[in-house]
């Protein structure tokens, strides 16, 4: 789950809050979303996370085995928490421990830094171990067959108001969750029959309050028997506070967007039936052309409303599959006649894509540009080169300098939107876009399509 939703887009300062890095990851493993603190880490200026798969984040020899736990997370199967070796952008190392959290659209995952813990590092005892996991700023725990906690570390027992005194007495884990029957094991089944997991919890803390936690868990065996359950305790109550913020001010978005677009439309429904009126009150060639091209101007900001509409919602309908001809004719029928300066030649070989719904827009979008800064266009190709589409034009091309810019938020001689749009159209399901052309020459927008994502006929 995967593009950036563009509620993610205006309330990043939400997951910047947050002291590790956090990525909204797909169900296929491509980043849909990073916060501040994890570009910081891990892009160089000027880079985005999104659209990159989450395993490019690791060690070359550690991916597989992420790709494996993150797999096992996505199928709600169970996973022991695990150590990894992530490179920043300077390709320095350094230790994570990941912490998935389900989402509506994929996995939340949390890069804790675990800069203390050496994984070449030998403990010699348990108790050099134990020293070592108070100071850790996640909670660990430790039971017993029958479910009582017999070791948490000091942050553990802070975090979640306890006392030594409180586990001396005998806590067993099953008295501090609370959870539908059919998750929780019971207690006189015996720990070697449970199923160890990665699960939300809601924990119940001392003075009788709850907190939602994400609970990793695996059984503890000697000389082959399952003697108890170690796992770690993550609170998740600021990543639900967060989430249940960006619901409501989506909600509220999405209110004052479709209001807008009702009585906007509402006065383009009054100013086309005007326009109707004045032409049939006059037989003026003149007049009746122009009134001609004024309600023709009305019928494509009518589909312009309707697009924004659906941009409002981009990312979170199903891919499908699209015709890549009947796209770039859609994508024509939008510029309406102002297209007609100008061939467009189809090479595609009946080519299909699975990606978005607004999959034809990103070819408005381009068309677009190649109309208003080709400077003298006449021409444009669009052909498939394998698992990739090219978009070519006769015109001036991009300046040099520039390539590196076309694609940003805000940069552009207009709204500074559409380059970055169309990036985001196709990031959703896991398309790169990039320019080749020369300058002089013309545009060469490549489009990189998942192999697995374009049929040819």
């Amino acid at each position: 789950m995967p593009y950036e939703p563009p509620f993610l887009q205006e309330e990043s300062s939400f997951l910047d809050r947050f002291p590790q890095t956090l990525c909204l990851v797909d169900t296929m493993g491509m980043i849909m979303s990073m916060n501040q603190r994890g570009q910081d880490i891990f892009c160089r200026p000027g880079q985005c996370a999104a659209g990159r798969p989450i395993t490019a984040l690791f060690a070359p020899d550690e991916r597989e085995r992420f790709a494996q736990e993150y797999s096992r997370a996505v199928n709600d199967v169970a996973s022991p928490p695990s150590l990894y070796t992530a490179f920043d952008r300077n390709r320095i190392r350094f230790n994570v421990l990941p912490v998935f959290t389900p989402a509506k659209e994929g996995i939340w995952v949390s890069l804790v830094r675990a800069d203390a813990v050496s994984v070449q590092h030998s403990f010699d005892t348990r108790d050099d171990l134990a020293s070592l996991l108070d100071h850790f700023p996640l909670a660990f725990f430790e039971t017993n067959e029958r479910g009582v906690i017999t070791y948490a570390n000091r942050y553990g027992i802070l975090e979640f108001g306890f006392t030594e005194e409180d586990f001396k007495k005998g806590l067993n884990a099953y008295d501090l969750v609370n959870l539908p029957e059919e998750r929780l094991a019971p207690r006189t089944v015996p720990v070697k029959y449970r199923t160890p997991g990665c699960r939300e919890y809601t924990l119940r803390r001392r003075d009788g309050s709850t907190v939602p936690v994400i609970i990793s868990s695996v059984s503890v065996t000697r000389e082959g028997e399952v003697v108890g359950t170690r796992g770690v305790v993550v609170d998740i109550s600021a990543i639900k506070a967060t989430l249940n913020e960006f619901v409501q001010r989506d909600k509220m978005h999405n209110l004052v967007a479709s209001l807008t677009r009702h009585e906007q439309l509402n006065l383009l429904t009054y100013i086309m039936g005007c326009i109707d009126i004045a032409a049939s009150t006059t037989h003026e060639p003149e007049v009746e052309e122009y009134l001609q091209k004024s309600l023709n101007a009305a019928g494509l900001i009518k589909k312009h409303i309707d697009f924004s509409r659906k941009v409002q919602h981009l990312g979170t309908a199903a891919p499908a599959w699209h015709d890549l001809d009947a796209a770039i004719a859609s994508a024509q029928s939008y510029l309406g006649t102002a297209v007609q300066g100008f061939a467009v030649h189809s090479e595609t070989g009946g080519a299909r894509v699975l990606a978005d719904t607004l999959f034809d827009r990103v070819f408005y979008i381009l068309l677009e540009n190649s109309l208003r800064h080709g400077k003298g266009v006449t021409e444009v190709r669009v052909r498939v080169e394998g698992s990739k589409i090219v978009y070519e034009d006769n015109g001036s091309g991009i300046p040099t300098e520039e390539k590196k810019k076309i694609f940003d938020l805000g940069y552009g001689k207009n709204t500074g939107l559409g380059l970055h749009l169309a990036s985001q159209i196709l990031a959703a399901t896991g398309i790169e876009i990039r320019e080749e052309g020369v300058p002089g020459k013309g545009v060469r927008f490549v489009l990189s399509v998942p192999t697995d994502r374009i049929r040819s006929l």
